[in-house]
C-alpha cells in the first residue's frame, strides 16, 4: 500500500473503521487521499483532471478518500447547527448581490454563498424569492425555492426580528454575482481541510438538493425509471444544446456527435450498453434516434422539449429568449423547468458514469450530487474543462488547482 499511495497516506482497515497504524495485523490496506486526489491509488486530482476512468466500476468500500473518518456525520451536525437552531442564531449573512439565473447556475452560486457562511461561523440566510417559484401558480404560497426544496434555513418565529437586526450583507465589490471574485468562497471550514473542495462542496449541493415532499411527489421518479427502463447500469451523459449555447456560450458547445466517443470508451470498459440521455435540446433527441449507435441503447426522459428552443425564428432571438427571461415573463412555467431539470440532474447522478461538459452547471450539479450519494467519486468524463467550484468554466488550470474562470 505504502509504495502505489502516489497522493495519500497507507491505512489499516478494519471493517469500516479506519487506523494509520500498519504493525497490527490488517484485514486489508488502502490509500487515504490528500485533500481533491481520488482513486485507489489517489492518483487523479479532480480539479485539474478532465476525466476519472478506473479499470473497473468502483464500490464504496474500495475508495476510502470520500469518508475515512465519518465526517459526513460532522458535517450534518455543523450544517443543523447553523442553519436550523434551536435559538436564536449570534449572525446571519445575507448575499442580496447573487444573481439568478438558470438552475443550475443558480444553485451553484447558493452553494457558494451557504459554503462562505459557514466558513464564516454565521447563519446562512437564503433568498426569499426565486423567478422559478415567483412566477408559478403552484408555488404562490412559497415564492423562494421552499417550493422544490426543504428549507434551507429554519429558525424560531421568535427570531424574525432579531435576525434582520442581526443579518450582515455580504456582497458588494468584495463579493458579488460570482464567487470568482470573492476568494473565500473557495476555503473549506478547518476540520474539513482533509477533505478537500469537491467533497465539501458535494455535501453542500446534497443539503441543497433535498426536494420537499409534494416536490418529490410531482418528479415521480420511480415509474418514469420503469418507464424508459433505467433499472440496470447506464451511463448519464448531459448534452449541452440549450440556451446558453447561443447565448453566454455561443459557439462553445459540442454537438451530440461529439459525444460519441466517450460515450463508446465508457460502454466498452464497464460493459455497460444503456445510455440514459439528458438534454433540453429537441435536435438532440431527433439526431440520436435517426443515428444510432451499434450496441448501445439510449433513453431518455418524455418531455416537450420545443418549449425550451431559444431559436425559435418567429419569437426573436437574443438573451430576451433565455429559459429565465421567458419564466419571468409567464411565457414557461418555472414549476414546470425546475421538474424537468431536477428529474434530469436526479437521473444523471444515479447513472454509474457521468459524460458531460465541465462548463455546464448542470453537469456538475450532477457529478457533485452522484458522488455524495454514492459516498465515492464516480467514473465520468468532462469533454471541455475539470471540475469548477465556479457558475463558469474553469481555464488554465495549473496542477494544484488554482486557475482563470472564462
Amino acid at each position: 500500500c505504502r509504495r502505489y499511495c502516489r497522493h495519500g497516506k497507507c491505512a489499516c482497515a478494519d471493517g469500516k473503521s479506519l487506523r494509520s497504524d500498519l504493525q497490527a495485523h490488517c484485514e486489508r490496506t488502502v490509500c487515504v487521499c490528500d485533500p481533491d486526489w481520488v482513486g485507489r491509488q489517489c492518483d487523479t486530482f479532480v480539479l485539474s483532471t478532465w476525466d476519472y476512468l478506473p479499470q473497473a466500476l468502483p464500490v464504496t468500500e474500495d475508495v476510502a478518500w470520500w469518508n475515512p473518518h465519518d465526517e459526513s456525520k460532522s458535517f450534518k451536525k455543523l450544517v443543523a447547527e447553523a442553519q436550523k437552531p434551536n435559538s436564536c442564531p449570534d449572525s446571519v449573512a445575507f448575499y442580496p448581490d447573487l444573481m439568478q439565473s438558470g438552475l443550475g447556475s443558480t444553485l451553484m452560486l447558493i452553494s457558494a454563498a451557504l459554503s462562505d457562511a459557514l466558513y464564516l461561523g454565521k447563519m446562512f440566510l437564503p433568498p426569499r424569492n426565486s423567478h422559478f417559484a415567483s412566477s408559478s401558480r403552484k408555488c404562490k404560497n412559497h415564492p423562494g425555492f421552499e417550493c422544490f426544496f426543504k428549507p434551507w434555513a429554519v429558525f424560531p418565529r421568535s427570531c424574525k426580528v432579531q435576525i434582520e437586526a442581526l443579518k450582515s450583507r455580504i456582497g458588494g465589490a468584495s463579493c458579488n454575482n460570482s464567487e470568482d471574485k470573492c476568494s473565500r468562497m473557495h476555503l473549506v471550514p478547518a476540520p474539513y481541510e482533509s477533505r478537500g473542495r469537491f467533497w465539501w462542496r458535494s455535501n453542500l449541493m446534497k443539503y441543497l438538493v433535498q426536494t420537499n415532499v409534494q416536490f418529490r411527489q410531482s418528479l415521480d421518479l420511480e415509474s418514469l425509471r420503469a418507464k424508459i427502463g433505467l433499472s440496470k447500469r447506464s451511463i448519464g451523459v448531459h448534452v449541452r444544446r440549450g440556451d446558453s449555447c447561443f447565448l453566454a456560450r455561443a459557439g462553445y458547445c459540442k454537438t451530440f456527435r461529439d459525444y460519441i466517443p466517450a460515450i463508446e470508451t465508457a460502454a466498452w470498459r464497464y460493459n455497460i450498453s444503456r445510455v440514459f440521455i439528458a438534454t433540453d435540446s429537441p435536435s438532440v433527441i431527433t439526431e440520436l434516434e435517426q443515428n444510432p449507435v451499434d450496441g448501445l441503447e439510449f433513453v431518455h426522459l418524455p418531455m416537450n422539449r420545443g418549449s425550451f428552443d431559444v431559436q425559435k425564428p418567429s419569437q426573436g432571438s437574443g438573451w430576451k429568449m433565455s429559459v429565465e427571461k421567458r419564466v419571468q415573463r409567464g411565457e414557461l412555467s418555472g414549476h414546470s423547468v425546475v421538474l424537468s431539470a431536477v428529474r434530469d440532474i436526479l437521473l444523471l447522478a444515479e447513472s454509474d458514469v457521468l459524460i458531460g461538459t465541465g462548463s455546464a452547471s448542470f453537469f456538475k450539479l450532477a457529478l457533485l450530487l452522484s458522488a455524495a450519494g454514492k459516498k465515492r467519486m464516480p467514473p465520468y468524463i468532462s469533454l471541455d474543462s475539470p471540475y469548477c467550484d465556479s457558475w463558469r468554466m474553469c481555464c488554465d488550470v495549473a496542477p494544484d488547482g488554482s486557475k482563470e474562470t472564462c
